[in-house]
């Protein structure tokens, strides 16, 4: 009886952890696309401008963000598609996009 206890236990850790893992908030960084990989550029502290933009293509697909000490943060579970991050990175670059768009575009350093 203690062997079944204890694996009942061990499986709602590890669904618990999982589905903290997949709803928690992550930073986001900017994501390059570097030969055939994405790579995190979280070398350097975003900028005001980058996050203002970030924010309105979250807005923009309705994707789901919190806003914590000035620094977008995204569900780990979206986070870990760079493919898709990246693409969020450009456009918030891309002052075409926020033109074609109708928004206000931040200039970056």
């Amino acid at each position: 009886m203690k062997k079944y206890t204890l694996l009942t236990l061990l499986l709602v850790v590890t669904c618990t952890s999982i589905l903290y893992w997949q709803y928690d908030y992550t930073p986001f960084y900017p994501v390059k696309h570097v030969g055939e990989e994405y790579v995190v550029d979280n070398i350097e502290k975003q900028s005001h401008p980058f996050n203002e933009n970030l924010i309105k293509v979250l807005d923009y697909y309705n994707v789901d963000f919190k806003l914590c000490n000035g620094v977008v943060h995204v569900k780990n579970q979206l986070y870990a598609n760079k493919a898709l991050m990246y693409n969020y990175t450009q456009k918030a670059k891309d002052e075409m996009w926020f033109n074609d768009h109708h928004f206000a575009y931040y200039k970056q350093n």
